[in-house]
């Protein structure tokens, strides 16, 4: 349930029933509306992949297994903590599951069957065992499932604890140990022992005390140490750059030496890999050195993984030898995001930057662009399944990418030549590529077929198989086949110039009975610093099913997404400059009714619709999710944590509050809270902790003007809401809204 704060000022509330919604939606006249409209449940609750837990594939190529999670089984008592739930497993595994399925499509099974959650799985070297993490006999611990069997083992009387899925377990390579996390006795609950298990007969030995694990644990190929990079202070934010302390940790198992080979700061997603050969470790750590840019008028983006740059490095296995190559003077850092890859001879290592695939020299010490195309963006390599191996050709010529081409909203796959740096597309599809710690394109352990996980504008998240020939792609999940009976509409991208005359483009996703001449009320999706255009195949264009936008499309409206590239020290004015010479455009287009018009978005889009709304008297409509308003009180939120953000990435102030004060408060929305005119819904999770108290200082001041205005502020949420019933009440509230203020 919402909390005790639910207060309408200004004109009369609805508080409407989800069957009175569709009456709402269906029986206005003036537009032709579809049917059926998609369910709450449907668009805010669908099945989905685990986005850190990785596929494990059967050594035969037989089946794979992943972790598949329904969030219809999270409730608001196991939803209590945004990172840990009260049993201990990993962030983002409740309500999962692991599920089989056969290569050549046959039919799926969840193996664990909803007994409690299930996460992480990996099959033995020999194809015979598959483990796996669950608290499916109440406390969190290691599985295996024997599959001659077909029994369930649990394989030792320990907990163990992994706050993250892709910490899974790692085995051996006789297969006879497991290598896992432990629970330990302590004040942080995030720390945890690393052991050896074994499998037979139950054994734990330690092998490490009280690390905060950071990454996934990575095997030398030789099966001689084990390596990880550890949080030296948890993941508090460096106050320079956006990331932390850490260090990468190497235990030989022959001695049971466990030493700190390397200390520096790393990105939030940044992994090792071990050299072929096992020499050497590669790392991406962040360069204290600010980016550098040509202009401060630069446009500052957080999409397509720019926000993390770091400076690409080896370190040899017992830590004597570093070499780096490259440095943010050079502008030559590449993204920490992007897992560094190595040659067959552990000679090359490779990694992205912006789109690009730059390559270094191990011997040489040097790093070089290898790929410069403009119409084309390298999201991923693909790679080997069970190992940190580039996918290549037979002969080692060419390494193949998974690659997006922004200007014509398709994905697809190139062969690029690691001599020429000449790219050569595949296969390109009207899709967008999910890629993520774990969730990379792999190549299945034969060789014949490749797994990626991908979406559509009119499709939601499932596992796409392609065969190596790339002839033709087809869905090798189908997660959510409920939404099979609902028509969607398509979605596009439209070509406009900013008020600079910058060229910009904008997603626009269309309700499913959308003709020609025949404008929309429309709902403007804005987040500063994103480039909505990349977003035109994401089912429900926001990118999170909690904001699925075909909620809206199915009802009649059309959504907008622009980019909004920000400056330094112009956040405010950029999102003028840019969101509404797009709706002009749209009007242009006969898209948008130009009369008929609402603007919302969640976190640092929530403080973009509050921006927006105090510049312009636009809009009909305004609904501000886990927003803020005051950028000098952001400033000091959770111990600093979002001074990178405000400083170097989309908050774009380029200093502290007692450096540049007038640009804080130019560009703080709250300082103009008297300006709003229009009707708006507030809505914010009480738990959110870096967020809540700033959206309740913007409540504050627009109860004190007496505005229209509306707070939805759920208990135990936090930055997302999670919990179905809190989806339902929510959506019911804004679909509510819209119709009375954009159906008049």
């Amino acid at each position: 349930m919402r909390s005790g704060i639910f207060i309408r000022i200004g004109m009369p509330w609805l508080s409407v029933p989800a069957s009175v919604i569709c009456l709402l939606s269906f029986a206005l006249p003036g537009d032709a509306l579809p049917s059926p409209a998609l369910e709450i449940q449907d668009a805010t609750a669908p099945r989905k992949p685990h986005y850190t837990s990785a596929p494990a594939f059967s050594p035969d190529s037989a089946c794979v297994a992943l972790t598949i999670v329904d969030p219809l089984k999270i409730t608001a008592e196991n939803n209590k903590s945004e990172n840990i739930s009260t049993q201990g497993s990993a962030y983002g595994s409740l309500g999962s599951d692991i599920w089989l399925y056969p290569a050549d499509g046959g039919v799926a099974r969840n193996l664990t069957a909803g007994a409690g959650n299930s996460w992480s799985p990996v099959w033995s070297p020999d194809g015979s065992r598959l483990a796996f993490y669950s608290d499916r006999d109440g406390q969190p611990n290691v599985w295996v499932w024997e599959k001659e069997t077909n029994q369930f083992r649990k394989l030792a009387d320990v907990t163990t604890r992994n706050r993250f899925a892709n910490v899974a377990p790692v085995w051996t390579l006789d297969g006879r140990g497991l290598f896992i996390t432990l629970s330990r006795e302590g004040d942080n609950p995030d720390t945890v022992d690393v052991g050896l298990l074994d499998v037979v007969t139950g054994v734990v030995k330690r092998l490490a005390s009280d690390v905060f694990i950071a990454s996934p644990m990575s095997l030398s190929t030789d099966g001689s140490a084990l390596a990880w990079i550890e949080a030296v202070k948890g993941l508090r934010p460096h106050p320079q750059v956006f990331g932390f302390d850490g260090s990468i940790a190497s235990v030989a198992l022959a001695s049971g030496e466990v030493r700190k080979v390397f200390s520096g700061v790393f990105g939030f997603s940044s992994r090792i890999t071990w050299s072929p050969d096992s020499k050497w470790i590669a790392y991406i750590a962040r360069d204290l050195a600010s980016e550098v840019r040509t202009s401060a008028r630069d446009p500052i983006s957080i999409s397509g993984g720019e926000t993390e740059r770091g400076i690409l490095s080896v370190v040899s296995a017992d830590g004597g030898i570093t070499r780096t190559f490259g440095s943010t003077a050079e502008g030559s850092t590449v993204e920490c995001g992007a897992v560094p890859a190595w040659d067959a001879r552990s000679r090359t290592l490779y990694a992205i930057r912006a789109g690009e695939i730059w390559s270094a020299a191990l011997d040489k010490g040097r790093i070089r662009r290898l790929t410069s195309d403009p119409t084309a963006e390298v999201r991923s390599f693909v790679w080997e399944a069970g190992n940190s191996r580039l996918w290549t050709s037979a002969a080692g010529g060419a390494l193949y990418a998974a690659v997006a081409y922004p200007a014509r909203g398709r994905y697809g796959f190139a062969r690029v030549n690691v001599s020429t740096g000449q790219m050569h597309s595949l296969y390109e599809e009207e899709k967008t590529y999910l890629i993520s710690t774990g969730t990379e394109p792999v190549v299945l352990p034969d060789g014949r077929q490749l797994l990626y996980l991908a979406e559509g504008s009119q499709e939601g998240k499932d596992y796409r198989i392609i065969d190596t020939r790339f002839t033709q792609a087809t869905a090798f999940t189908l997660l959510n086949p409920a939404l099979g009976r609902y028509r969607f509409g398509a979605s596009r991208l439209i070509k406009y110039l900013g008020s600079d005359g910058e060229p910009l483009q904008a997603s626009v996703l269309l309700p499913p009975d959308h003709s020609e001449g025949h404008p929309h009320p429309t709902v403007v999706w804005v987040y500063a610093g994103i480039r909505g255009s990349r977003y035109v195949n994401r089912f429900g264009l926001s990118g999170m099913p909690q904001f699925n936008l075909q909620m809206l499309a199915t009802r009649g409206y059309a959504v907008l997404y622009p980019d909004v590239p920000v400056h330094q020290g112009t956040p405010m004015q950029d999102l003028m400059k840019s969101v509404m010479p797009a709706i002009d455009r749209a009007v242009e287009l006969d898209i948008t009714d130009p009369e008929r018009l609402a603007v919302m978005g969640q976190s640092n889009g929530g403080y973009s619709t509050l921006a927006l709304i105090v510049q312009t008297q636009r809009f009909k409509a305004a609904v501000v999710n886990s927003g803020f308003g005051d950028l000098t009180a952001f400033f000091g939120t959770r111990g600093g944590g979002w001074i990178p953000f405000l400083q170097e990435n989309a908050g774009a102030m380029g200093g502290a509050p007692w450096e540049v004060p007038l640009r804080y408060m130019q560009n703080s929305p709250i300082y103009y809270l008297d300006r709003i005119t229009t009707p708006l819904i507030l809505q914010a999770g009480a738990d959110d902790a870096g967020i809540i108290n700033h959206s309740d200082a913007v409540w504050v001041g627009l109860q004190h003007l007496k505005k229209d205005a509306t707070y939805l502020r759920y208990e135990g949420e936090g930055h997302l809401l999670a919990t179905p019933a809190h989806l339902s009440d929510y959506w019911q509230q804004v679909i509510a809204f819209f119709d009375l203020h954009l159906r008049k």
